[in-house]
């Protein structure tokens, strides 16, 4: 659900256009006429040629990946489910197939049906779990750096720290907790967090200790919110936060973890918030972690101007993004569309599994319909309009060997709008995410209970992320705000939380923890500077950051030459 903030933080990017039916020939292609959505276009030109494609349904190539991304190939569902209903119908009532970014942005966002609105996302009892849900010290490394951007600000009066999709908000209560003995930067401090989710906001409130805030009208905060019990007093040695046991030992407010951050409860309290969200949607708070007033906000229109620190963690992972292969026709797209499956040879595509081209149906049945990914037979204007833009700045010895390119417009609008912002108010928006920074082909992923699963398996219970083009997001920063902003990076996960202490800081929690705690210390840090090769997330996971100009160097991003992972 926190990654659905993301639709509200940027613009609305529609689709290129929409497909009309003009028959299905002999051949098995669909002929389609693709026209303007322009309200000055009274209709669609039929007879215009230029703007005529053909889906080729007979053979999709397959893709050539990595092999670090998931290997098993899906291009047919003959499943039945409501999610694969609806996209069925939406498909039937285009007359036409759908891009894969509007596949991606159904199937995750949808407002029933939708991943991130049915079930608790995160931990060992979710699909995925996150580097600040496995260990308290990736928030507080993310805390000194805030700190130190303040500190190369100049220590302005006010500081607003900003974090995108805050999830169950671990990161910034993490973050209060590790920098409240500072108190010029604790004094100067407030909190924005996007999120769109009653539910959520809800947890978050709690997350964050938080009370009502007494600046505030009564509307603002739900009655019967309950005040959370006071944070224990914090401990320190020598002016420095120590080992929050309360946490590491389980049961932060009534929410018990393990060592993914599971959450037990969290399915329970989301389903309770939910039905309470018709009354009043939480807005304001303050948080006793470290008396900081607390705002949440649905886009970053609403965000106070003031000097600013962006977080994004994990956010651009789950945008939708336009996928393209090479062909001897050109860069073709891929899209999802129907097909009739003949129960006696329930495979339409020559490149099916025998997994993905089983079908229910017996000898007996009628055809039954099925959605497959196929490729337009002719360049579409999306492949027309972002790839040769996307690749024009790619070495060309990247290009040589790539067969597919992933293209995310929504991720680049976002990364302008945080970085316009950081422009216009002065500060620094910091990125993190799993990526690389030039395209890497096929990197579009489903996974269930922690485990690769095929696209169309059950479309809707698993989620959905690509691995950020790093890149893409600098170009799209550059092209337009060059002259006011710096950029950063990429630098690795283990690298950026190593430049800020990260060892010092676990040496000094190990020495004061039982041996239960350390073990638990011990083994988070591991996983999230983890250096095994691109499995480990050290390595994996990228660091990229945009500040005001002229602010000098940045901490965690020193010349990757001076890299000691």
């Amino acid at each position: 659900l926190s990654r659905f903030a993301l639709t509200c933080c940027s613009k609305t990017y529609s689709s290129f256009g929409r497909p009309v039916a003009r028959g299905l020939p002999a051949s098995g292609a669909l002929s389609c006429t693709w026209y303007s959505t322009d309200a000055s276009t009274s209709q669609p030109d039929l007879n215009d040629g230029a703007r005529t494609i053909t889906v080729d349904r007979t053979n999709l190539p397959g893709f050539s990946r990595n092999s670090q991304f998931n290997t098993s190939q899906p291009s047919i569902s003959t499943s039945t489910s409501e999610m694969i209903a609806y996209l069925q119908n939406s498909i039937r009532y285009r007359d036409g197939p759908m891009s894969v970014a509007e596949f991606m942005k159904e199937v995750l966002t949808h407002p029933t049906l939708g991943y991130y609105m049915k079930k608790d996302v995160f931990g060992a009892k979710g699909d995925f779990t996150t580097s600040p849900e496995i260990s308290q010290l990736f928030g507080e490394m993310v805390g000194i750096w805030t700190l130190c951007i303040w500190h190369q600000l100049g220590c302005p009066a006010r500081l607003n720290v900003v974090e995108v999709g805050p999830g169950r908000g671990t990161l910034m209560a993490d973050l209060l907790r590790s920098t409240r003995s500072f108190e010029p930067f604790r004094a100067a401090l407030s909190v924005s967090l996007l999120e769109v989710s009653p539910a959520l906001r809800k947890i978050q409130y709690e997350k964050l200790h938080c009370i009502p805030d007494p600046n505030d009208g009564p509307s603002h905060t739900h009655d019967s919110t309950p005040s959370p019990s006071p944070p224990s007093p914090p401990r320190y040695e020598n002016g420095i936060p120590i080992l929050d046991t309360q946490r590491l030992v389980g049961g932060d407010l009534d929410i018990p973890r393990n060592v993914y951050g599971a959450s037990v409860e969290m399915k329970e309290y989301a389903a309770a918030a939910e039905a309470q969200e018709g009354e009043h949607v939480l807005q304001s708070g303050v948080s006793q972690l470290s008396d900081v007033p607390v705002k949440w906000c649905r886009n970053l229109s609403e965000v106070p101007q003031v000097p600013m620190v962006i977080i994004a963690h994990e956010l651009f992972d789950a945008l939708p993004v336009h996928q393209f292969q090479k062909t001897d026709r050109g860069w073709c797209e891929r899209l999802l569309y129907t097909t009739a499956t003949d129960p006696t040879n329930p495979s339409p595509s020559s490149d099916a599994t025998s997994a993905d081209s089983q079908s229910t149906s017996s000898p007996n049945e009628a055809p039954s319909e099925c959605l497959q990914f196929v490729l337009s037979a002719a360049p579409t204007l999306a492949s027309k309009m972002m790839v040769d833009r996307r690749l024009k700045d790619v070495p060309e010895a990247d290009q040589a060997d790539l067969e597919v390119v992933e293209v995310c417009p929504q991720a680049q609008a976002l990364a302008q709008d945080m970085a316009q912002l950081v422009s216009d108010q002065s500060g620094a928006a910091l990125f993190v995410d799993y990526g690389h920074d030039v395209p890497v082909g096929h990197t579009l992923q489903a996974i269930r209970d922690h485990k690769f699963v095929d696209l169309l398996d059950d479309p809707g219970s698993a989620d959905l992320s690509t691995y950020v083009d790093f890149g893409a997001l600098r170009q799209a920063v550059e092209a337009v705000l060059s002259e006011s902003v710096d950029v950063h990076g990429t630098v690795s996960q283990s690298h950026f939380l190593h430049s800020l202490g990260i060892q010092a800081r676990l040496e000094q929690l190990v020495e004061m923890a039982s041996d239960d705690q350390a073990e638990g210390l011990v083994s988070g840090y591991n996983m999230i500077v983890n250096d095994d090769g691109a499995s480990g997330m050290g390595q994996k996971f990228r660091v990229m950051a945009v500040t005001s100009k002229g602010l000098g160097p940045i901490v965690g991003f020193e010349s990757p030459s001076s890299e000691t992972e």
